[in-house]
């Protein structure tokens, strides 16, 4: 039941007041906080506990490696987000809190949706919105990913074929690309404004790392129809370039676990714990390099 889910999440999910997985925080930052927000879909929200996330463990990095500054970390990751979703979030609450630097942490999601849930999203989204709205309402765990993906989940998985694939459609990849890098260009043009840093993120999934893969890894590789899924992802790659031209910093993280041997992936998109921390300790020295005029 709702109930259930709603129970157990709460075993090792915290919801703070202001929606945000994590503890609890003031709105107003401290003169000498250094607030950085961390954004995207499923797997930024993901982690068997607050601290394994990866911005659990990016905020230990600071905290461990870095303790003459004060950073804040805040994980806005929420399930099934994408560049829509995300960047107007950023516009309509996270640039209230103030933030020093965003880092977006994204691709897959977009990468997924078709065309029309990205150009139509509003329509698409009517139902959607009118029973979230019935859930924070009701709910104090209303911005919990699995109560929201419980209720909301509209998707229909691919059937796979006779070959065990699941075909993936890249129709109109080109359009939906365009359409995830003028939002983030927006984004971090508006965080100029406000000196706010973007960082920009393209995750990784299985089988863009060059690395032995477990027996269930395996399993879930050779689903992937990966002819059309690597070279529609390519595309965003290849425009992460003139995102860096406009504003932010863009990272390309596919590689990140190449040579990785242990087993990392527990779908085809997510990465547990392991995988969480090594992504916290890249991202921790990126942005430690990116954070300027902090007083000890």
């Amino acid at each position: 039941t709702l109930q259930d889910i709603i129970n157990n999440s709460m075993e090792t999910i915290n919801i703070n007041e202001y929606g945000f997985r994590g503890p609890e925080i003031t709105k107003e930052k401290q003169g000498d906080t250094y607030r950085i927000i961390f954004i995207g879909g499923s797997t930024a929200f993901a982690g068997s506990a607050d601290e394994t996330t990866i911005a659990g463990y990016l905020q230990k990095e600071f905290d461990e490696q870095n303790p003459e500054l004060k950073i804040e970390i805040i994980n806005a990751g929420i399930i099934n987000a994408f560049s829509f979703t995300e960047t107007n979030y950023v516009k309509e609450k996270l640039m209230e809190f103030k933030p020093d630097m965003i880092i977006a942490y994204n691709g897959i999601n977009d990468l997924l949706k078709s065309y029309d849930s990205h150009s139509n999203v509003w329509s698409n989204n009517v139902i959607k919105e009118q029973i979230a709205n019935v859930v924070r309402e009701n709910y104090k765990v209303w911005n919990t990913p699995v109560v929201i993906r419980y209720l909301l989940e509209v998707e229909i998985p691919n059937e796979i074929n006779k070959n065990n694939v699941i075909p993936f459609d890249d129709e109109k990849i080109d359009q939906k690309v365009s359409l995830w890098k003028e939002r983030w260009s927006e984004v971090c043009n508006l965080g100029k404004e406000d000196n706010t840093k973007t960082l920009i993120i393209l995750q990784p999934m299985l089988g863009t790392s060059d690395r032995s893969l477990g027996e269930y890894e395996r399993q879930l590789y050779d689903q992937l129809d990966k002819e059309q899924y690597f070279s529609a992802y390519e595309k965003y790659a290849n425009n992460l370039e003139s995102l860096k031209e406009s504003c932010a910093d863009t990272y390309d993280f596919r590689n990140i676990f190449e040579n990785i041997s242990d087993p990392l992936y527990y779908d085809k998109y997510h990465v547990g714990d392991k995988g969480n921390k090594i992504l916290a300790e890249q991202i921790h020295n990126i942005a430690l390099s990116k954070i300027e005029g902090l007083e000890n």
